[in-house]
């Protein structure tokens, strides 16, 4: 039943059902839990496959690098929470619209020159 009302939805008004879908998809991204990360990277994926997806997700790429960014305080995020936010990214460069939106802003120019730098995070000793 649950699929026969997405597909009535999605009929209806596939802009608005998409914008809430990646609502959805970027707190599943901020969740400290990799297994509910790859959720909304994969519900991204599917998204960007679609052209009101893609319309939907274009002007919010620029939230998914800043979760990539260190914060103000100058500390580092536990790595685990960096995967959803790096997957999506990845999946998302697949569609070439969406690979020239997120190279684009100038959060995705800053993260690489931090990158470039070695100075995105401060470096932390390996536990061994």
């Amino acid at each position: 039943m649950s699929l026969i009302c997405l597909d009535i939805l999605w009929r209806e008004n596939p802009e608005q059902l998409a914008a809430r879908i990646v609502d959805d998809s970027l707190t599943l991204l901020r969740d400290k839990d990799t297994k509910v990360q790859k959720k909304g990277v994969r519900t991204l994926s599917s998204l960007a496959q679609t052209k009101a997806g893609e319309q939907a997700i274009k002007p919010r790429v620029t939230e998914i690098v800043r979760m990539l960014l260190p914060p103000s305080d100058g500390s580092a995020p536990p790595r685990s929470q960096l995967f959803g936010p790096t997957a999506a990214l990845y999946d998302l460069c697949k569609n070439e619209t969406l690979r020239e939106q997120i190279r684009g802003s100038d959060d995705f120019t800053t993260f690489m020159i931090l990158r470039r730098r070695s100075t995105l995070y401060p470096q932390t000793r390996s536990e061994n």
